[in-house]
């Protein structure tokens, strides 16, 4: 992975309150605002990241002036040509969930916020954005950025369809390099086995144990007072 720069700590930062903003939507009628400028806010930070890491050039406007601290640095529409003429260009959708946040945004900068029941969706969107660009074009995960793995399920669990969360679990368990295999307590297929037997569906370290009988991989809940598993324990029940 390319070294962050300043800039991927800054758009962290601005992340992470417009996380935690969005979480508690429900208990605050302006929470949702907050989360709209901040998500904004680090979106345009992590576009400028992967700009800076092709070169550090290429965060700033004009290319042809003394460039300084001070100098002005690309937008979003300057930051989405850029990448896309480097041959890193976004696609249509997600170009388009982009301008939508952003007019949100502009509407509460430049004049006034109007709560509105879709404001939500939107963010959702974004935040499903950031689940693809942030691995494709910084080498990490969204998962890395977020402090709680309880916070990281409530962002999923808002954010994305079931099938879509699923889509992501799989992508991020394949991604450990261990051995996945199905999970005792979601059923899916994203239970890793290496180092802690973690499931990226449930998000959670799941409780797994040899059974004494077969030496097979079991969920300890379902182990007997023996240590046996059910077809041992019923084998057992038998002689």
């Amino acid at each position: 992975m390319d070294s962050p720069t300043p800039i991927f700590e800054n758009a962290v930062d601005s992340l992470t309150q417009g996380i935690a903003s969005y979480l508690i939507r429900d208990e605050s009628e302006t929470a949702i605002k907050h989360a709209i400028l901040t998500v904004y806010h680090s979106i345009e930070l992590f576009l400028k990241e992967g700009l800076a890491r092709i070169h550090p050039i290429l965060i700033y406007r004009n290319l042809d002036k003394r460039i300084t601290d001070d100098s002005p640095t690309v937008g979003l529409e300057e930051a989405l040509i850029r990448l896309d003429n480097l041959g890193r260009g976004l696609s249509a959708a997600e170009v388009a969930t982009l301008r939508e946040l952003r007019i949100r945004r502009n509407r509460i900068e430049h004049h006034r916020f109007d709560p509105a029941k879709d404001h939500a969706v939107v963010v959702g969107q974004a935040f499903h954005f950031l689940l693809g660009f942030l691995p494709a074009h910084l080498d990490v995960e969204l998962r890395a950025l977020v402090d709680e793995e309880d916070q990281y399920r409530d962002l999923l669990e808002a954010a994305l369809s079931f099938e879509q969360r699923r889509e992501v679990a799989e992508r991020e368990a394949t991604a450990t390099g261990s051995l996945v295999i199905g999970c005792p307590v979601c059923g899916e297929n994203t239970l890793c086995l290496e180092g802690l037997y973690h499931c990226y569906f449930c998000n959670d370290d799941i409780d797994m144990t040899e059974c004494d009988g077969c030496d097979t991989l079991c969920y300890r809940p379902e182990i007997s007072r023996r240590g046996l598993c059910e077809s041992c324990a019923a084998k057992n029940a038998l002689t």
